[in-house]
């Protein structure tokens, strides 16, 4: 059965239902959702870059501090931004985990897929032999698996990030 509370204040009248009292439960934004799946993603190439750096030569290794460095960076902004939103322990939850499995899919596919992969190794060969310009190469490595080298660009830059 419900009931209603009345309360006259300086005149005024006000009714409050207990349904008014309690809090909505958090619904993910379009921006945490790419967040969490930002996260993901940069988190899964910080580590490869990582390993890759323990065998790179003294004269790469300055580039591939830099990298980690960047996506050190990165992955420390998005975590700061989607951890507490993973702590609600709501439905939220079950969002935010599924756009982070969609980047770690995205980035397996990108890894596992034969064609993906000698596409991949097509175009860095081109690159290679003829030495284009570094925007080149990005664009014919990213022809090969458009819809998803799309998704994987949008967490190069996270200036949508409010924080």
């Amino acid at each position: 059965m419900w009931m209603a509370g009345a309360c006259v204040c300086g005149g005024a009248t006000a009714f409050v239902s207990p349904d008014a009292e309690a809090q909505q439960p958090y619904q993910p934004t379009n921006d945490d959702l790419h967040a969490a799946y930002c996260l993901s993603v940069s988190d899964a190439m910080l580590s490869e870059l990582q390993s890759a750096a323990i065998s790179t030569a003294d004269s790469e290794l300055d580039g591939t501090r830099k990298g980690v460095s960047e996506l050190s960076e990165r992955v420390s902004r998005l975590r700061a931004y989607v951890l507490p939103k993973m702590l609600t322990g709501d439905d939220a939850t079950v969002a935010l985990a599924a756009a982070a499995q969609r980047g770690k899919a995205d980035l397996a596919t990108l890894n596992s897929n034969s064609k993906i992969v000698a596409c991949v190794q097509t175009c860095t060969a081109r690159s290679m032999r003829n030495a284009p310009s570094d925007q080149a190469a990005t664009q014919c490595i990213q022809d090969c698996a458009p819809a998803i080298s799309r998704r994987l660009r949008t967490c190069n830059d996270l200036s949508w990030l409010p924080f």
